[in-house]
């Protein structure tokens, strides 16, 4: 289920990656357990702000 409507093509498209694939596995990693995706993230929505 997506929530946000902005989110669905991207959803989608993945699904579709996925279904091409034989096998996956996918696992949720809290923010607190990659610190550096989490400090990437928090730096684009910084500037992104800025820009605003």
């Amino acid at each position: 289920k997506v929530k946000n409507p902005g989110l669905l093509p991207k959803y989608q498209e993945v699904r579709g990656l996925l279904a091409r694939l034989s096998q996956y596995s996918i696992e949720h990693t809290y923010r607190e357990g990659n610190s550096l995706a989490d400090s990437l993230v928090n730096e684009v929505l910084d500037a992104h702000q800025v820009t605003k």
